[in-house]
């Protein structure tokens, strides 16, 4: 018997690097009016986690990055940070796993130093145009 083949990248992964083509589309995308304005922090994340959401989201909208689609996801990436900052603060060391998981949720969000380098897809007029312009 084969082996399966690689698993499939998700849609925002292809746009931010560039390499997106609605033609081979097969997940259905929802766009987000504006930045990311249709997100609403939840009332269960302690006020710190709201703090870091609100940052966050900032970053992202300044960013471009739409993550309107992932909130309950962005929910628990900014409590895990919150209650890593607070083991921190209290002169422990939190448990690797907890690490491993924020990191895990960063690298979703590209809120990672190796993040700032992915391509985002040109908006010129050029694009547009496709094969007219040659």
């Amino acid at each position: 018997m084969a082996k399966k083949g690689p698993k499939g990248t998700s849609n925002i992964i292809k746009i931010n690097k560039g390499t997106y083509q609605p033609c081979r589309d097969k997940e259905e995308m929802r766009e987000s009016v504006g930045e990311n304005v249709d997100l609403e922090c939840p009332e269960w994340l302690p006020e710190r986690a709201k703090t870091i959401w609100r940052v966050k989201l900032e970053n992202f909208n300044q960013s471009g990055l739409n993550i309107s689609i992932y909130g309950d996801a962005f929910a628990h990436y900014c409590a895990i940070d919150a209650a890593i900052r607070e083991i921190y603060e209290n002169g422990d060391v939190p448990p690797m796993a907890m690490v491993a998981q924020h990191r895990i949720w960063a690298a979703e969000f590209f809120d990672t130093p190796a993040s700032s380098h992915v391509k985002k897809p040109s908006q010129g007029p050029e694009k547009e145009k496709g094969f007219a312009s040659l």
